[in-house]
């Protein structure tokens, strides 16, 4: 990664991907485009460079997180639609052949003499009503409800850790850089003293003095080197990236401005957050499968009313008999000792247990947007600082060199002023990371969705 003193360098990323949007989860299809895009996506390994947007959707497709969520939300998807079956029209046969030693009485009534017994029989049901299947189908709705709001919130998380992954390799290139450079400015300085001791000029302890400075220098070096690498596996952790396929992240852009825009109302976020976040709205189903546990504890001492049928034919050798039936049947459950009084207790108490897990997750919300605004804040405040400082390290950069240039000052001090250039440097682009992982993490605070929608692995959009 190339950088330089210049003070006016500013490093400027763009944004994590995150946008506007909440909601449930969608299957309406996005078009061609994006299957195609899916199907690049899949055999591509990221050898070239790349920007951070297509990062984040490589990891939106690939993540090992969003496959299990996204498997969990099916999961409870089709458990709503066996649920709403229930309902339906139930069909039923049974088919018997049977040899007796001696047909009972009552067969031989009916069919005759005889040691065989060939029975065909259809059963056709349908559930007309029942408070209790009503309850279950809206408990499982609940439930897939709340795992659509989880895999929104794993689609969020991996599209956090892929901003902050990105960032921390771009911000630990630029420490190894700095520290690269300050090694070398020390290693420079170090000769300069050795030189001026051989002459007389300066004492051993500066020697000394600075010796142990380099060492300290390397050292910082290949920690620094050290956290590159850390940095880049956890991103490609992050994009869910195996381990055969490269990873190359672009060094940093050209320098360019980057806006601070006004800070809304702490307040106003966290009342979007709450609007939005799925952390809430899944508390929000939680609550609704809990309510519906208490109706279908309820339902235990109300009737069920089916509509039924029966086609029969039974004989002793080929069917004789041919009958058929259909009505109604109601059952009614008369006592249970106790049974549903200590169900609707349970699932009253789950009620509660639903109520104040939302409230729980709202001021977790409330935490989590405030915190991540006030990091923000600071960034901002400290790239307005580190600013000033590149702007001051610079200046005197400039003065210390003209000042040796004219024989006022010796190259010692130039070597001084170039680590504090280079260290001010440093701190500045540091900020402007912490400022961009700041702006990523207040996203994932309030809940915002990624902006573009990509099909999973099966073709099905998941959208927000």
């Amino acid at each position: 990664m190339t950088s330089n003193n210049n003070a006016d360098r500013v490093l400027v990323i763009p944004c994590t991907g995150i946008g506007k949007g909440h909601g449930l989860i969608s299957r309406q299809a996005t078009g061609m485009a994006f299957v195609l895009l899916a199907w690049l996506w899949t055999g591509l390994a990221l050898a070239a460079p790349f920007d951070l947007p297509e990062v984040t959707q490589y990891a939106l497709v690939h993540s090992p997180r969003i496959a299990v969520a996204e498997s969990r939300w099916r999961a409870t998807r089709e458990q709503v639609a066996r649920a709403r079956s229930l309902s339906g029209a139930q069909l039923r046969l049974s088919a018997d052949a049977l040899h007796y030693s001696l047909l009972p009485p009552n067969k031989q009534n009916l069919l005759g003499p005889g040691n065989e017994d060939y029975l065909l029989n259809l059963d056709a049901s349908m559930i007309l009503y029942s408070p209790a299947l009503r309850a279950q189908v809206d408990i499982v709705t609940a439930e897939y409800l709340a795992a659509g709001e989880r895999l929104r919130r794993a689609r969020q998380q991996v599209v956090y850790d892929v901003a902050a992954g990105w960032y921390e390799v771009q911000r630990s290139r630029e420490r190894l850089h700095a520290d690269q450079a300050g090694l070398s400015q020390l290693e420079a300085h170090e000769q300069t003293v050795r030189d001026y001791f051989r002459l007389g000029k300066v004492a051993e302890i500066d020697v000394l003095r600075v010796d142990v400075q380099v060492a300290d220098a390397r050292q910082r070096a290949i920690a620094s080197e050290n956290a590159v690498r850390l940095a880049t596996l956890q991103l490609r952790n992050a994009m869910g990236l195996g381990a055969g396929e490269d990873l190359d992240v672009p060094a940093p852009p050209e320098p360019g401005a980057l806006r601070i825009g006004p800070f809304p109302g702490a307040q106003q976020q966290v009342e979007q957050a709450w609007l939005k976040r799925p952390e809430v709205l899944a508390a929000e189903a939680q609550i609704a499968g809990a309510e519906a546990q208490r109706g279908q504890a309820s339902a235990g001492l109300e009737p069920e009313v089916r509509a039924v049928a029966n086609y029969n034919r039974e004989g002793t050798s080929w069917p004789e008999v041919d009958q058929w039936s259909v009505g109604i049947r109601a059952a009614l459950p008369l006592f249970d000792s106790g049974v549903t009084r200590h169900a609707q207790a349970a699932a009253e108490a789950g009620v509660e247990a639903s109520q104040a897990d939302l409230e729980a997750v709202r001021q977790l919300v409330q935490l989590e947007v405030t915190q991540a605004e006030l990091r923000m804040r600071e960034a901002a405040e400290r790239m307005a600082a580190t600013r000033a400082a590149v702007n001051e390290a610079s200046r005197a950069l400039e003065i210390e060199r003209r000042s040796y240039e004219v024989g006022m000052s010796n190259i010692l001090d130039v070597l001084d002023t170039e680590t504090a250039m280079t260290r001010a440097a440093y701190n500045y682009i540091d900020a402007v990371f912490s400022y961009q992982t700041a702006q990523s993490q207040l996203a994932l605070a309030r809940g915002d969705d990624p902006v573009v929608a990509l099909p999973d692995a099966k073709g099905e959009s998941i959208a927000p």
